[in-house]
C-alpha cells in the first residue's frame, strides 16, 4: 500500500507567544515530535530566519536544535520527511526582548 499521509509534526518550544526578557544574544532550545505510521520519518531538519535548512536527528519520536539568537523577531520552520517522500512543515514565530 503507497503512503501518501505527510508524517506528524509538532514545534513544542518555543510557542508562538514566547519571548525572552534579556538583552543581548540568547540561546534558545527549540525542540519538538516527528513521527509517521506509513512509512516512517526520514529526515527532519530546521530553518531560522530563513538560513539553510540544517538536518536534526531524532531520538525515538524527538528533536531537538540549539541556536543562539539576537533582540527581535525569528521565524523558525521544521520540515519532516518520510520515507515515501510526504513532507510537512510547521512554522512558529517569537520575539527576544530587552
Amino acid at each position: 500500500q503507497c503512503d501518501r499521509v505527510k508524517p506528524d509534526l509538532d514545534i513544542t518550544t518555543p510557542d508562538e507567544h514566547h519571548t525572552k526578557l534579556n538583552g543581548g544574544s540568547q540561546q534558545v532550545i527549540i525542540s519538538g515530535t516527528a513521527s509517521d505510521t506509513g512509512s516512517g520519518i526520514k529526515q527532519v531538519s530546521v530553518s531560522v530566519d530563513g538560513k539553510k535548512y540544517q538536518s536534526l536527528t531524532l531520538s525515538g519520536d524527538l528533536w531537538s536544535f540549539t541556536t543562539t539568537l539576537k533582540k527581535g523577531g525569528h521565524v523558525v520552520i521544521v520540515k519532516a520527511a518520510d520515507n515515501a517522500n510526504n513532507i510537512a512543515r510547521s512554522l512558529v514565530t517569537f520575539v527576544i526582548t530587552k
